[in-house]
């Protein structure tokens, strides 16, 4: 992702793209190379940073500094742009220069690189020399497309590039290529690589994906509901939802007129809060008084004289239940308009859990209660609302 209003909940989304779908890299402008680093560590994904970019006319010495100091940020993989003025002047010792300070400085530091020949402004005798040069001082790749010019990858340009370097380095395929066709075209002539920031969704979604999305969807209970009330913590918050996600909640509602909503890491919540619709409300009242109307029962989990053991409330019925700030518990608000109050039975010295955890234990226990009474065998949407529900999913 290398637009230049890229922002980074747009890098964070890609990362997660990458990830489920086992890319090579994910390729983004160097601003953000510490920020994807952070979140692909651990993975197989590798982080790659462009420099010289778009137009490779940057002096040695910048494409220089830029390499080491993506490096230092955590890219492991760097895709250069060939000075193309230089090269078309027939300038070639300095064109190799040029691409020796960038390559021997990653390899140095065990980083991979791909040089950028741009070859929609090259004659068929530049692309050669270009080529020849790369494989000569030891990238590990040749590149078609910035991009950003006036051409992406054709299948001849790869066909052409794969024929001169043959199997000693890579050729990537990238500027363009938006339909699964056209990524199998440059594969059968010659790419090792295909850039893919172009092409549609539906190339990634495959017959095995759809399947799982129906029958997750399947699965939802939209008469179970949570409620977060004031929650600070974006770790446990970021908990809470994927325990939602995991036991089929669809939907929670946010109260929050204290804390402000915290900011949710892809990676705290394994993506799980973007399967989970979210309604957002400024008071307890106005947020109870919805439920209400949608005919919940709300359920409050709250230590007090009046409160129930959590394994007397019957969570089969339309179920909301409402959890209160990690230090202040619940709002005096939130407990007396409920309809039950409970808490989760414990015998240590320490009467408390942490808020996720109880609500992890609370939602599982609906999640045993709705499993023997087989209301997760049989959806409770109809075919329509799964068909809509399916259709939105697959493109997320």
């Amino acid at each position: 992702m290398l637009k230049p209003d890229a922002t980074p909940s747009e890098i964070e989304e890609l990362c997660e793209e990458a990830m489920k779908y086992h890319f090579a890299s994910v390729c983004i402008n160097p601003g953000y190379v510490s920020l994807c680093s952070s979140l692909l560590k651990g993975t197989e994904v590798r982080v790659c940073t462009v420099v010289g970019f778009p137009l490779g006319a940057n002096t040695s010495e910048v494409k220089k500094f830029e390499t080491e100091q993506a490096i230092q940020n955590g890219a492991t993989e760097i895709d250069m742009v060939i000075n193309v003025g230089r090269l078309k002047a027939g300038d070639y010792e300095y064109v190799e220069n040029d691409v020796t300070q960038v390559v021997q400085l990653a390899k140095s530091n065990n980083a991979l690189v791909k040089v950028i020949i741009e070859a929609a402004l090259l004659t068929d005798e530049e692309k050669v020399k270009a080529c020849l040069i790369c494989k000569k001082v030891g990238a590990d790749f040749v590149k078609t497309s910035t991009g950003f010019s006036k051409g992406g990858a054709t299948v001849g340009d790869v066909a052409l590039m794969k024929y001169v370097v043959g199997s000693s380095i890579g050729v990537k395929a990238a500027g363009g290529i938006r339909s699964k066709e056209e990524a199998e075209a440059m594969i059968a002539s010659g790419a090792d690589r295909i850039g893919a920031s172009a092409m549609s969704d539906s190339y990634f979604r495959t017959e095995k994906r759809i399947e799982k999305i129906k029958w997750v969807v399947s699965k939802r209970q939209p008469s179970l509901h949570v409620v977060f009330e004031n929650i600070h913590d974006p770790h446990n918050v970021s908990a809470i939802f994927r325990t939602c996600d995991a036991a089929g909640v669809p939907k929670v509602s946010l109260v929050y007129n204290v804390e402000k909503f915290p900011k949710i890491g892809k990676k705290s919540s394994a993506s799980a809060y973007k399967w989970i619709e979210r309604d957002k409300y400024k008071s307890v009242d106005e947020c109870y008084n919805q439920l209400k109307k949608e005919k919940f029962i709300i359920y409050a989990s709250s230590l007090n004289a009046d409160s129930k053991s959590l394994y007397e409330l019957d969570f089969t019925k339309r179920t909301a239940i409402v959890f209160g700030n990690e230090h202040r518990g619940l709002s005096k608000e939130a407990e007396e308009l409920a309809d039950e109050r409970f808490y989760i039975p414990m015998f240590g010295m320490v009467q408390s859990l942490n808020v996720s955890v109880s609500a992890a234990i609370t939602i599982y226990e609906a999640l045993r209660q709705r499993s023997l009474k087989g209301q997760y065998n049989k959806s409770e949407m109809t075919s329509k609302e799964l068909k809509k529900l399916i259709d939105e999913w697959a493109k997320k």
